[in-house]
């Protein structure tokens, strides 16, 4: 993984406006079935409430990687940021990557992955799966070329995840997965093939210097759809541009149409090359 101390900023909302919210935060470490923390907060109605873990929740272990279960009175959002522990340095950058939590209508035993990495320049990526059950899971990780669409039968990846815990999965320690790979991937339940299953990517830049800092994080899918929606893309704002990855998780190739629609009612669309099934493109 990124080199340097991380740590994880978690915020959670509560969406009762009348309630609040009695919640447990149980904190597994990776690869470990009995919790290392059980912590127990409240968050008045509509309001949050953040820890961040070097402090707080009090009684985590140092160190401490893992996967986190929180169970609620009522509804909540939350999210995790994950950040290098250091305040900043032309040689020891900050760097930070944010994800959602996942609700149970959005796990799933299969979770798609448009974009992991292994060397592609100064880029990897690795990957966190989380077993949101009470039992053990087998799960297969499976690599696919985005050129051909084909499977890396060499590169997959089986792995045993221990009842409510993690494993992290990572692209530079596959010896199978070529230098220079950069395309999709799947995560499945094959032991019990109906494990419900979360799982984020991270993608980082070396962080050599400030100029290679980048941390990027974002959530796995159980699906597809036809029609996605993008809330915000950029070209050449003020020097950032938006990149957009395209998985086909249906059984025929197909190909996306992307309608760009701009602030000043100006439109674009653009129409993909063939994209073949589990094709990153």
């Amino acid at each position: 993984g990124p080199t340097g101390t991380w740590v994880s900023g978690i915020t959670c909302q509560n969406l009762d406006t009348v309630y609040a919210a009695e919640v447990v935060f149980e904190f597994y470490q990776e690869g470990v079935v009995t919790p290392a923390l059980t912590y127990s907060d409240s968050i008045p109605a509509g309001g949050t409430l953040k820890y961040f873990t070097p402090s707080s929740p009090v009684g985590l272990p140092a160190p401490f990687t893992g996967a986190v279960t929180v169970s609620s009175s009522t509804a909540l959002t939350c999210n995790v940021n994950t950040q290098a522990n250091t305040t900043g340095s032309s040689t020891s950058p900050y760097r930070i990557g944010t994800s959602a939590g996942f609700d149970s209508a959005q796990v799933g035993p299969v979770m798609y992955l448009p974009q992991v990495i292994k060397a592609a320049g100064t880029w990897n990526s690795y990957v966190a799966v989380q077993n949101t059950t009470g039992s053990d899971v087998i799960v297969d990780v499976q690599y696919y070329n985005r050129t051909t669409g084909l499977e890396i039968t060499a590169a997959k990846e089986t792995l045993t995840i221990k009842a409510n815990s993690n494993k992290m999965v990572y692209q530079a320690s596959n010896v199978n997965l070529p230098a220079g790979f950069n395309g999709g991937a799947k995560v499945t339940a094959v032991n019990p093939n109906t494990t419900p299953l979360a799982a984020v990517v991270n993608f980082y830049n070396d962080g050599a210097t400030y100029t290679s800092s980048q941390f990027h994080s974002y959530n796995g899918m159980a699906s597809g759809a036809n029609k996605v929606f993008l809330p915000r893309v950029v070209r050449r704002y003020y020097g950032y541009n938006s990149g957009i990855t395209i998985q086909n998780v249906g059984l025929t190739e197909t190909t996306a149409t992307i309608d760009f629609k701009f602030k000043d009612g100006s439109t674009y669309t653009y129409t993909s090359p063939t994209i073949l099934p589990i094709h990153s493109g």
